[in-house]
């Protein structure tokens, strides 16, 4: 079964992660060490968006890190907390668990992302493949992306430090700039990623 998750603004409904093992450990090596626990989140958070033409149409790839000051379980209850991400995600206006078999969810969004000035409505149905407390692997079932998927994994760096990193595709069915469109998604992202570390660290 595929992988990967939600966000923002095309970039911007939010759910799960998890790339080869392979992949993600090689990765793991090669990011920089945390910073330290005292960073704000933008200082604690890496976002690289790239936008291809190989295809009739766009297709961003979306690679993040960044860290939580909060133990791993603490993370994995946020992202998981299908119902509530509504609650703190930027122009995400409905999150809801439509069914769950197992470690298997089927997740129904909502939102939209604003590109200039053109707002464009969201819709996602998402399937979400759960490893637990590490990886959340969302692909889409459909919605109006050509493709979506994204991967969320999560590593301990100490017991009160989670690493998490975000890899996703995004191929909106909809216009987005050519020019400015993936530095437009990386300021989404980036406010949705902020979004989702200060809601694991308002619990701690």
């Amino acid at each position: 079964m595929q992988r990967r998750t939600l966000i923002r603004s095309g970039a911007a409904l939010l759910a799960a992660a998890a790339l080869p093992a392979s992949i993600r450990q090689a990765r793991a090596d090669a990011d920089p060490p945390a910073p330290a626990a005292g960073a704000s989140v933008g200082d604690r958070m890496q976002i690289e968006v790239r936008r291809s033409s190989d295809k009739t149409y766009p297709v961003f790839t979306v690679e993040a890190r960044l860290t939580a000051n909060v133990p791993m379980r603490r993370a994995w209850h946020v992202l998981t907390d299908y119902d509530r991400l509504a609650d703190f995600v930027p122009d995400l206006t409905s999150s809801r668990l439509i069914a769950r078999d197992g470690h298997e969810c089927i997740v129904a969004q909502e939102g939209f992302g604003q590109f200039l000035f053109i707002k464009q409505p969201i819709h996602l149905l998402v399937r979400i493949l759960e490893t637990p407390f590490s990886t959340l692997a969302t692909t889409l079932v459909k919605g109006n992306m050509h493709e979506y998927s994204a991967d969320w994994a999560l590593s301990e760096i100490d017991a009160n430090t989670t690493q998490i990193n975000y890899d996703a595709t995004i191929a909106p069915m909809f216009y987005v700039p050519s020019l400015f469109g993936a530095a437009l998604m990386k300021r989404d992202l980036r406010a949705m990623l902020a979004a989702v570390v200060r809601e694991m660290e308002s619990g701690k």
